[in-house]
C-alpha cells in the first residue's frame, strides 16, 4: 500500500493522484482538482531490474500518442484503447498479423510476349484481395 495515496474527502486507497478520466465531472482528476494551468510533466519509472555485471538487458519503452486531442478535460478513450493494443503488442511478442496469402503466379509465354496473372484461390484469406486485418485485443 505504499505506492497508494488516498483521495482526502472519501479516504479510499488509490494508485494515481487523479484516478478518474479528466472529462469525467463527478470523478478525481485534473480537472475537478481546480488546480492553476501549468505544466504537468510526469515521471516513469520501472522495475525492479536485476542488472548482472557484463550481462546484457533489454527494456522497451512504448510511449503512445493520439492526435488531436482536446484540452483542458480531454476525453482519453482514444488514448486508452491505444494503449490497449500497444500492451497487447507486447504482450504477443510483438507477433503482428500474418497479413494476406502470397497469391498464385501463374506464368503464359507467347511470342515476344508474357502474360503473368495472378490470383487467390477460394481457400486464401485474400480471395478476390478481399483480405481485412482484425484486432483481437487479449486484455
Amino acid at each position: 500500500m505504499e505506492d497508494q495515496v488516498l483521495i482526502p474527502a472519501v479516504w479510499i486507497p488509490i494508485r494515481y493522484a487523479f484516478p478518474d478520466d479528466p472529462n469525467r465531472l463527478t470523478g478525481w482528476s485534473m480537472c475537478t482538482a481546480n488546480l492553476p494551468f501549468g505544466d504537468r510533466r510526469t515521471l516513469q519509472a520501472t522495475g525492479p531490474l536485476l542488472l548482472q555485471p557484463g550481462a546484457t538487458n533489454e527494456l522497451i519503452i512504448g510511449i503512445v500518442f493520439v492526435p488531436n486531442i482536446d484540452y483542458p478535460c480531454p476525453d482519453i478513450t482514444r488514448l486508452k484503447f491505444a494503449d490497449d493494443i500497444a500492451q497487447a503488442l507486447f504482450d504477443n511478442c510483438f507477433d503482428i498479423t500474418d497479413g494476406p496469402d502470397a497469391p498464385d503466379i501463374t506464368g503464359v509465354e507467347l511470342d515476344r510476349e508474357i502474360i503473368i496473372m495472378f490470383s487467390n484461390e477460394a481457400t486464401s484469406n485474400n480471395f478476390n484481395e478481399s483480405y481485412a486485418e482484425v484486432w483481437i485485443l487479449y486484455i
